[in-house]
């Protein structure tokens, strides 16, 4: 099942290298070219699974410059479970919510609970609180 996400959020996503850059681009429609991207399906599965979570953070996690220090989620990353069945993300947004509270995303049990049943917008407001995080950081706590 494919997602659309805020433009800004997705082109973060690719400048961090967990989001591909497909060419032509997907826009969901005409006239929302400066503001929405279309994932497609294979990819969103690995964010909704927590897998390119993981990987996120532990891109982030390795660069000073975004202040999210630490190495938990390289450790985590190899124990992670690729399939997108609803036990296995549960299970995996089980491991990464410690990891995103100690970087100072909140990961309540209701929002886990909505991204296992499929709800884009639990995930998006996750993927933008780990964005605003190291924007924050990067701006003074601005």
């Amino acid at each position: 099942m494919s997602s659309t996400i805020p433009l800004p959020l997705a082109k973060w996503l690719q400048k961090e290298k967990v989001l591909p850059r497909r060419a032509p681009e997907v826009y969901p429609a005409p006239g929302y070219e400066k503001k929405l991207l279309t994932v497609k399906g294979s990819t969103w599965v690995k964010f909704q699974n927590g897998y390119a979570v993981a990987l996120l953070l532990r891109g982030l996690e390795a660069n000073p410059k975004y202040g999210m220090v630490g190495r938990q989620s390289a450790a985590v990353v190899n124990t992670l479970r690729k399939a997108s069945t609803a036990t296995s993300m549960l299970y995996n947004w089980n491991v990464l919510g410690p990891i995103l509270e100690t970087h100072g995303v909140p990961m309540l049990d209701t929002t886990k609970a909505r991204i296992v049943a499929g709800d884009p917008k639990a995930l998006v407001s996750v993927l933008r609180n780990i964005k605003n995080q190291v924007h924050n950081f990067q701006h003074g706590g601005k």
